[in-house]
């Protein structure tokens, strides 16, 4: 009986080890995840969404901007084209 709980003490110390220390070292995490995961895990995932809803943000910005440039170099190329258009009626023996 005593070799039993000797073996069974033996196994909850090793899966302790693994997955406290071992997994948590190969997946570039803090130690011990399981005394850290309440208040942390809640933590992170806060700012995780606040991160992603930033990111949304900024490309919905990026957007808007790029799309008022465009808006705006089309007009500059339509005030050229009406000039040119203008500049050809007046003078129809230069083209």
């Amino acid at each position: 009986m005593l070799y039993f709980l000797e073996f069974v003490v033996a196994c909850l110390f090793i899966g302790f080890y693994i997955t406290q220390v071992l997994i948590p070292l190969f997946k570039n995490r803090p130690l011990f995840p399981s005394f850290r995961r309440l208040p942390f895990a809640r933590q992170l995932s806060q700012a995780k969404a606040k991160l992603e809803e930033t990111d949304v943000q900024q490309v919905v910005i990026d957007i808007a901007t790029e799309a008022q440039e465009a808006a705006i170099e089309a007009e500059i190329a339509a005030v050229r084209l009406r000039k040119m258009k203008t500049k050809k009626e007046e003078n129809p023996h230069d083209a």
